[in-house]
């Protein structure tokens, strides 16, 4: 760990890279004793002469902060009263990004990451509800956006090479607060082969 690595925090290792995210520190002017931070250090593995080094902090001070690592990214999610739900650190960019939160306040579980279906789980106490994160589900560029009325849209492209359309079929709704989710309705793209004939298709 971290020589000042403050206590309450967590560790993960992603690639060649271990990091130590949020914890708390002492602060007796605080009402509670503590203060949560948002402090991120990192350590290169195949440089461990070079030590640990702190690196861009997290959007918000967590306490105890459940996480979890995909794909080159890792994935905060908060656990002592942070006051935003969750936050993603793209590790190539170098940028911490929030997580939309789900349409109930919840009282989550430990996050559990399911790699097989390319997405975290992450369990509601309150209602016991499942809701699932999907870190790859992305259409290729060029793909075009079709409302279908009633909160339903698909997302859909052609795949010249297999010869066949391919989409993604979503839920979009708005929660009291005014932030907008997405949720989609499958766990990959949905695919329909095109006859041999047919030379040339435009989505528009």
């Amino acid at each position: 760990m971290p020589p000042d690595a403050p206590s309450g925090s967590t560790a993960v290792a992603c690639g060649n890279h271990v990091y130590v995210i949020g914890g708390i520190r002492e602060n007796d002017a605080s009402l509670r004793g503590y203060d949560e931070v948002n402090d991120v250090f990192q350590l290169d593995l195949k440089d461990l002469e070079r030590g640990w080094r702190k690196t861009t902090s997290m959007l918000f001070p967590r306490a105890f902060p459940l996480v979890l690592a995909a794909e080159g990214k890792i994935y905060v999610f908060e656990y002592w009263g942070s006051e935003s739900f969750g936050e993603v650190y793209d590790i190539s960019r170098d940028i911490w990004e929030p997580l939309s939160p789900p349409p109930e306040d919840i009282d989550l579980c430990v996050p559990v990451l399911d790699s097989s279906r390319s997405r975290i789980l992450v369990h509601c106490h309150a209602s016991d509800t499942l809701y699932a994160y999907y870190y790859d589900l992305a259409p290729p560029l060029g793909s075009t956006l079709y409302h279908l009325g009633n909160g339903k849209l698909i997302s859909g492209w052609v795949n010249h090479f297999h010869k066949r359309f391919e989409y993604i079929r979503f839920n979009i709704w708005c929660n009291e607060q005014g932030g907008i989710h997405a949720a989609v309705e499958h766990q990959s793209a949905i695919t329909v082969p095109y006859p041999e004939d047919i030379s040339n298709i435009w989505l528009f």
